[in-house]
């Protein structure tokens, strides 16, 4: 591995079916917005109130070198007047094409390949079938070392990561059912942010409950 991947790109590579290459659902696509709004909260480029709305602002405007994440700082900053975390969740979330960027540029990685498939010799399905599974490996043993060790300290992004994983229902795709059962209450605790977060990875993790929240009403 050289450069590691964004919050966004590895949350993808959990929410994406390894073999056929298909997104597990609708919902993640908020998860990957929260991830993004994640990311940019721990990149101190934004901040979120603590109280109930989440009110979100830019403190940064500088450029994070991610196109991706640089758009939805653009947003943010643009807006004519400061909204809920819960708004950019659902904003993000449905910009045009935003799964398959997403996936492009880990196919540009050689971490997926980008496959299309004739469906009932009409509809055009764009699949992305993983062909590098190490990036993979390794976020899921990054993952495992924390939620399944009582005495690991989690990293801001590992936190965060498990979070998503969490509120997306993307653990039980990724880890199996015994070791989820075993460490169910330290998983929520990750999830929650009760384990040595920090100021940032706690917005983070809000922003994630955010993501949830919208989707619930959603699906």
């Amino acid at each position: 591995m050289s450069k590691p991947l964004a919050l966004y790109q590895e949350t993808m590579l959990l929410a994406i079916r390894d073999d056929k290459g298909t997104f597990s659902s609708g919902y993640f696509l908020y998860a990957i917005a929260g991830t993004i709004i994640s990311e940019l909260l721990l990149l101190q480029r934004i901040v979120a109130g603590s109280d109930k709305d989440q009110i979100v602002g830019v403190v940064d405007r500088s450029p994070t070198g991610d196109e991706i994440l640089d758009e939805a700082l653009c947003l943010i900053h643009d807006s004519t007047k400061p909204k809920k975390m819960q708004h950019w969740v659902g904003k993000i979330a449905n910009q045009p094409k935003l799964k398959h960027r997403i996936a492009q540029q880990l196919c540009d990685l050689g971490i997926l390949q980008h496959d299309e498939k004739t469906v009932l010799w009409i509809f055009s399905q764009q699949r992305y079938p993983e062909i590098d599974g190490t990036y993979e490996d390794i976020i899921r043993q990054r993952m495992a070392d924390v939620m399944f060790n009582e005495d690991a300290h989690p990293d801001d992004r590992t936190a965060v990561l498990i979070a998503v994983a969490s509120h997306a229902g993307l653990l039980k795709a990724n880890f199996s059912p015994e070791e989820l059962r075993q460490y169910k209450k330290r998983i929520q605790q990750l999830s929650k942010g009760e384990i040595l977060a920090t100021k940032a990875t706690l917005a983070a993790i809000k922003a994630m409950q955010a993501a949830a929240a919208i989707a619930a009403t959603i699906h």
